[in-house]
């Protein structure tokens, strides 16, 4: 690398500096925006109102709605009990490690093995599908109060500028 000239260190050192600046008036700002949307939120909720039209003079109108996203929490254990082996099965989607697949590989081989005994060399993830329990319940195959006591759902609030 060659050496800088001073007027190369100043200006590398002067845009450097401004980077610095701006990346911490725009984390400032962002952390702003944070606390104004929680009281947009706050504010919106106590009046009641889910959307209304920003007239801004010189601007585009814009339309602020108050949205909310829900999220659904399943209990694997509760869900594999309520539901059963079958229709469990339907329902979730698993994702399999085989944590030494050499070995996996030997023992699949040499024996016809039965899964128990390979079960240890696999990692299982499980995790519900809220597709395929949407998709059961249009069928009527599972009403909501199968699974009750089975998931915890929670919302959260947002602002959409559009």
């Amino acid at each position: 690398m060659s050496e800088l000239t001073k007027e190369q260190a100043k200006k590398l050192n002067k845009l450097a500096n401004a980077l610095i600046t701006a990346k911490a008036q725009a984390e400032q700002c962002n952390i702003e925006a944070e606390l104004i949307k929680k009281d947009l939120i706050q504010s919106m909720n106590e009046c009641e109102v889910k959307s209304f039209l920003l007239k801004d003079s010189g601007n585009k109108p814009k339309s602020i709605i108050l949205a909310e996203k829900m999220n659904i929490t399943y209990d694997i254990e509760k869900m594999k009990e309520k539901l059963g082996k079958e229709m469990f099965a339907e329902v979730v989607n698993k994702t399999v490690t085989i944590t030494n697949l050499d070995q996996f590989i030997q023992i699949m081989k040499k024996y016809e093995v039965p899964y128990p005994k390979v079960k240890g060399l696999l990692n299982v993830q499980e995790a519900i599908s809220n597709a395929k329990i949407n998709e059961l319940y249009k069928m009527g195959d599972l009403s909501l109060k199968k699974i009750k006591g089975c998931y915890e759902v929670s919302f959260t609030e947002y602002i959409s500028v559009r």
